[in-house]
């Protein structure tokens, strides 16, 4: 590492030109810092419009880690997208007439339209998903159009039907009207 110095006497903390090690660090560090630097802005009191940013930058990178071949890696990714829905959902609550829940839950419903994802990864889907209803079926709120969109593929794929069920039953024995309008 180079260092130049600026103004004052202090130093870069950038690397020179010629440096490259970041080529070597492992795929599962890589998905650690990024897992958890979004979970560091999830938990944050920043403004929704940042999150949203976030999001639109992490969430894809995410996806595309959960598909994998590595089982550990690709299993690790779904449980960041789980904690970073569960923690937005506990932080924020969606405003009427958003639609940020609907863009935070669609990642689980496109990886299950997609065939690169293995069963054991796909059945890790449903049972995230069943534990987000059963913990936080009112703050959902508009990510009830993506869910249901993944429990289609799901059932399709004819992955664990409990889940699926479950779900469903603690949709329909849901006292609150909202979950319903949403």
């Amino acid at each position: 590492y180079k260092s130049t110095a600026t103004h004052k006497g202090s130093r870069a903390w950038w690397p020179s030109k010629g440096w490259r090690k970041h080529d070597s660090l492992p795929m599962s560090l890589l998905l650690h810092r990024i897992g958890d630097v979004t979970l560091k802005v999830f938990r944050s009191p920043r403004p929704l419009l940042h999150i949203l940013k976030i999001w639109a930058i992490t969430g894809p990178h995410l996806m595309d880690t959960a598909c994998h071949r590595d089982r550990v890696i690709s299993k690790r990714a779904i449980e960041y997208i789980h904690d970073v829905v569960t923690a937005l959902l506990v932080e924020q609550s969606e405003l009427p007439y958003f639609h940020f829940n609907e863009a935070l839950l669609k990642p689980f419903e496109n990886l299950l339209s997609m065939d690169s994802c293995d069963s054991d990864v796909q059945d890790q889907i449903v049972a995230c998903l069943y534990e987000i209803v059963e913990a936080h079926r009112t703050e959902i709120r508009s990510g009830w159009r993506p869910l249901f969109g993944t429990l289609r593929n799901a059932r399709s794929r004819m992955l664990n039907t409990s889940n699926i069920i479950d779900i469903f039953r603690v949709f329909l024995d849901s006292d609150n009207t909202l979950v319903f309008a949403n």
